[in-house]
């Protein structure tokens, strides 16, 4: 037996100890470590019986042989040490560290080639290439020292045939990460099950080759996707990687095709897809692994979308498109719609009143044709018609519901319904009519059925009757199957009660919703009298809290001339949006309304930055609580030129506050023309790629591109355009 010495030095040393299979005897046993503190972290054995072992050592004459760095970096330094089978020698030890401490994380276990892995562990990466190749995660300074004490890091060790330690690389833990644990809890006839799965361009972590895993009742089986290349751990997936598992009722059933999971990576997200008939399988997701794990029983056709968090990389900035349309040389009508995130299924609405229509576009960025499935339903919820939309691969689709094959009643009041088994992105455009018989747009919102909200109240941030202007409020209930009950609630300014007048259900500063399943309703305001301005606060008493929106309009003397939809906006304490300020042509500036939700004052902080200067104006402004306030960027800054300005208005409060943009341009003809623009919460940037579902340039059209920088440093924006049959086409812009 060798000893490496057989005494314990005068602090901490680590041990090694090999006992026979009938534990009744030791093989040998031996300390482990030099004159100071040596500590053993994580042991694992080959199939060959050779032993590896990791820990920290802060010792100065820590046993080395072979290695790749035989001498303490400074302070603690993880070791890495392979010892014989039969406890007769090292073959190799080495340490790994810089000036700083550099130790194993907690519960951390060396991997190795052929050997299972702990699913709870950090050193879930596969290293199934190389002679003998592991890998171990801590905590600590990579060698150069520019890494933070706390800052997760990967070892990879390899050794040659000659059995040295011949290399140790670092690398930061990758955010691009995601793992999948099926777990198998029972009835007792759902037993071993079987586990399928095939991977392309991934390499699922899981098994060795070729071994399909079974799960016996209260078993479970984890997979782990990333890349192969472990060299590159901040790199994603390649593009198109995806698993897909099939898990079986039984060993009898080995192709099963309700109990399904399928993951790919696409364009910086990870989409799962997953449907179940069998209610006693769960499965539990991990976007990476400083995130907490999430639990969720498959239920037919239940989906999810998991997005990495990306290091040191710039927040995809939040897009979107002002549509604008000139007849006769007279601004029309314009209209703010925010960019299109990936769904599945979603549901907007339809108010079909005094011949309006709601437009949709759709794109697919699929490399394969979609098929959409549309359902039209009425405000009870019930279905009305149904159709099917084709979408080219790369493609667009922009229609009303009758080119959708749907045949809707005159004065319609609804939702559409859209799904498919691909992603998709969609806008939902109303298209109305002004007093000139021209045609006005506004956006309205979407619900991605998939991703419901948690939340228990929402704010519509402005809502204005009088003066010629009326609101109409509109609700819907996501759920297919339980009815949404609660309240909208009216305040002004300082938080009191703000009556309106809603005609036949008279003045009201508080109104009671009931939804019923896939439901809707209408609440619209004379707009006659004095001009009132305030807010709503929706809130749910029973069932999901539904889809909210405002729609106001602006009339001359003799009749509407324009409409803007205002949408729900989320609290938050740090905001951006653009800003515009112009009188040439058309007269036109941009305001913003604000909401305190909350039952503390709140102090927002405004800075205003000139793109063109990079002049920053700052303001503030106080709000009590449960209060609200509109201001013009030309009240907050009297000073900012009103010829010609462009930027950016930031907001940061002590408390969160919910932000709606408006932009009023006044026409050739004096009309007034209202459209909300949407606001980038800072707190919350945009996740993956991002899509403008429609832009439009030409015969009186025209489409303003507006980016918004989620981050403080600059950001390098990718932007491809695509024609109605996905071929990529040069900028739409003159």
């Amino acid at each position: 037996m060798y000893t490496f010495p057989e005494f314990l030095s005068t602090r901490n040393d680590a041990f090694v100890t090999k006992i026979n299979p009938a534990g009744s005897a030791l093989v040998f046993s031996t300390y482990l470590g030099g004159t100071k503190d040596d500590y053993g972290q994580s042991i694992v054995v080959d199939t060959s019986g050779q032993i590896y072992i990791g820990g920290a050592t802060s010792s100065p004459d820590f046993p080395v042989a072979n290695a790749s760095q035989p001498a303490l970096g400074g302070g603690y330094d993880m070791f890495f040490t392979i010892m014989k089978a039969d406890g007769s020698g090292l073959a190799s030890s080495t340490y790994f560290g810089g000036t700083g401490n550099e130790s194993i994380a907690s519960g951390a276990t060396l991997a190795l080639s052929g050997l299972n892995r702990s699913a709870s562990s950090l050193s879930n990466y596969d290293v199934t290439t190389g002679n003998a190749k592991g890998l171990l995660c801590g905590d600590g300074e990579k060698p150069s020292g520019t890494n933070t004490k706390d800052d997760p890091i990967c070892l990879i060790f390899q050794a040659q045939a000659d059995i040295a330690i011949t290399k140790v690389e670092y690398g930061k833990l990758r955010d691009y990460e995601i793992g999948i644990t099926f777990v198998n809890n029972g009835p007792d006839t759902a037993t071993n099950v079987k586990v399928n799965y095939t991977a392309t361009l991934w390499n699922p972590d899981c098994c060795n080759p070729g071994v399909q895993p079974e799960m016996a009742v209260g078993k479970s089986v984890t997979f782990y996707l990333r890349d192969i290349n472990l060299r590159n751990l901040a790199q994603a997936p390649p593009q198109g990687a995806s698993l897909h598992v099939e898990v079986g009722a039984d060993q009898t059933d080995p192709a099963p095709s309700n109990n399904v999971i399928d993951i790919s990576f696409y364009d910086g997200k990870f989409l799962v897809t997953g449907k179940s008939s069998a209610d006693w399988l769960t499965w539990t997701y991990n976007q990476n692994p400083n995130t907490a794990w999430g639990s969720v029983t498959l239920s037919p056709s239940s989906k999810l979308q998991v997005t990495p968090k990306v290091s040191g990389v710039p927040s995809v900035p939040a897009a979107l498109a002002i549509f604008g349309l000139t007849e006769n040389n007279v601004l029309v009508t314009e209209a703010g719609v925010p960019a299109a995130s990936p769904v599945t299924s979603a549901r907007m609405f339809v108010d079909a009143a005094g011949g309006a229509n709601s437009g949709v576009a759709i794109v697919n960025p699929n490399a394969g044709a979609i098929s959409v499935n549309v359902q039209a339903r009425d405000i009870s919820g019930s279905l009305v018609s149904s159709g099917t939309v084709t979408v080219a691969p790369s493609g667009h689709v922009a229609e009303f519901p009758g080119d959708m094959g749907l045949s809707l009643p005159q004065n319609f009041l609804g939702t559409l319904t859209l799904s498919s088994a691909n992603i998709f992105g969609v806008v939902n455009l109303r298209v109305a009519s002004n007093v000139y018989g021209e045609p006005i747009f506004s956006a309205l919102p979407l619900a991605d059925l998939n991703n419901p909200s948690t939340a228990s109240s929402l704010v519509l941030p402005q809502i204005v009757d009088g003066g010629g202007i009326p609101t109409r409020i509109l609700l819907m209930n996501t759920s297919a199957t339980i009815t949404a009950t609660g309240s909208i609630s009216l305040f002004d300014d300082n938080g009191n009660p703000l009556t309106l007048d809603f005609g036949s259900a008279g003045k009201q500063s508080q109104l009671s919703y009931s939804l019923p399943p896939n439901g809707v309703a209408k609440f619209s305001t004379t707009g006659l009298g004095q001009l009132k301005a305030g807010y709503a606060l929706v809130a749910a008493q029973s069932g999901p809290l539904p889809v909210g929106s405002a729609i106001f309009a602006a009339n001359n003397a003799t009749g509407i001339v324009s409409e803007a939809g205002v949408l729900a906006a989320p609290a938050t304490t740090s905001a951006r949006m653009y800003a515009a300020v112009s009188s040439s042509d058309v007269t036109r500036n941009t305001g913003m309304a604000l909401v305190n939700p909350s039952a503390t004052a709140a102090t927002v902080n405004i800075s205003l930055v000139d793109n063109l200067t990079d002049q920053v104006r700052t303001a503030t402004i106080s709000l009590p609580p449960h209060g609200h306030t509109a201001k013009f960027v030309t009240d907050l800054f009297p000073d900012v030129p009103t010829d010609s300005f462009q930027g950016t208005l930031t907001l940061t409060s002590n408390v969160a506050v919910a932000a709606v943009a408006l932009r009023v341009t006044t026409n050739q003809r004096g009309d007034v023309l209202f459209s909300t623009l949407p606001v980038a919460d800072l707190n919350n940037p945009p996740a993956g790629p991002e899509y403008l579902p429609q832009i439009v340039n030409g015969g009186g059209y025209s489409t303003e591109l507006i980016l918004i920088s989620t981050s403080s440093g600059d950001s390098n924006v990718q932007i491809n355009f695509f024609n109605d049959a996905g071929a990529p086409v040069t900028s739409p812009f003159p």
